[in-house]
């Protein structure tokens, strides 16, 4: 369960030396509860620059009980994203938190620190750490980008195709030996769309909890037709920019990046990019389509 999510990266700040915490992520917590914090964050190649995340426990009166405090992480000159795992557990009568992000830089305008895919999520144990990958199930989210695409400058232009095949609004999960979930339904795409029934298997080792997330998941991604961008090439830096319309470099668009339709007629809509390629001085971008149900559980 999370208790927040930050999922569009920002920036603490850039430029003078600085000392920034941004401490306006609220949410709600149980008392003597173990949660995990799982954050990225990017730092340019230079030393000197420090990460830090903490939470500060409060009880329904609103006084702050405890503080919990990450691990202290400094750049050794070397640029690149950074994804990190912090274990903390409430202390008793604990009603929320508020978490902070603390960043500091030496002098410099070449000096910031990006933030991504921060969240805090309530843990069923304790934690075991074993460096190994995790999975997240939930529905992809489009609602945020991280850059905008300006189709005016694109040489061929966007093209791009909705589709309704592989269209579910209610959606069956089956489990174990032989067991199923009840059924999860969206009443808009049905009045639109029909019904059109799908049936998931989550696996013969999965439990009820498990085949009800893989339910809801496939749901909300297939409930509303599915835009099948074509592939684009992108040669005038320019053509894809930040959210305050600043250029960004070709060659730092990457896959799993999601682009924003900034102009033309499919301004707003937003596409995840599954495969990216640099030729030449084109950068050669192939939105994802239509994933298939393990696609679906490797991207959560």
């Amino acid at each position: 369960m999370s208790a927040f999510h930050a999922g569009k990266a920002f920036s603490t700040s850039a430029g003078a030396t600085g000392n920034l915490t941004l401490r306006n992520i609220w949410a709600t917590a149980a008392a003597s509860t173990p949660y995990q914090f799982d954050y990225s964050f990017y730092w340019p190649a230079v030393s000197g620059i420090t990460a830090r995340v903490s939470v500060k426990w409060f009880n329904s009166l609103s006084v702050e009980i405890a503080t919990s405090t990450g691990t202290l992480w400094t750049s050794a000159g070397t640029a690149g994203w950074n994804s990190k795992a912090e274990y903390f557990t409430s202390p008793a009568n604990t009603a929320f938190c508020i978490a902070y992000l603390t960043a500091t830089w030496p002098a410099g305008l070449a000096n910031y620190l990006l933030w991504d895919d921060c969240y805090l999520s309530k843990m069923i144990s304790a934690a075991t750490k074993d460096g190994l990958p995790r999975a997240w199930l939930w529905p992809r989210d489009l609602s945020q980008y991280d850059f905008l695409l300006h189709t005016r400058l694109l040489g061929d232009g966007l093209e791009n195709t909705a589709s309704t095949a592989d269209l579910s609004n209610r959606v069956i999960a089956s489990y174990g030996s032989s067991s199923h979930t009840a059924a999860a339904e969206d009443a808009t795409s049905q009045g639109l769309y029909r019904r059109r029934d799908r049936l998931v298997a989550a696996g013969s080792d999965a439990g009820a909890a498990l085949a009800e997330q893989m339910r809801d998941a496939y749901l909300e991604t297939y409930k509303d037709p599915r835009d099948e961008p074509a592939g684009i090439s992108v040669a005038r830096t320019g053509a894809i920019t930040t959210a305050t319309r600043r250029p960004v470099m070709l060659t730092d668009v990457r896959a799993g990046h999601r682009l924003r339709v900034a102009d033309g007629p499919m301004a707003g809509m937003t596409m995840l990019l599954e495969r990216v390629e640099w030729s030449d001085g084109v950068l050669r971008c192939t939105p994802e389509r239509r994933p298939d149900a393990a696609d679906l559980l490797a991207r959560l």
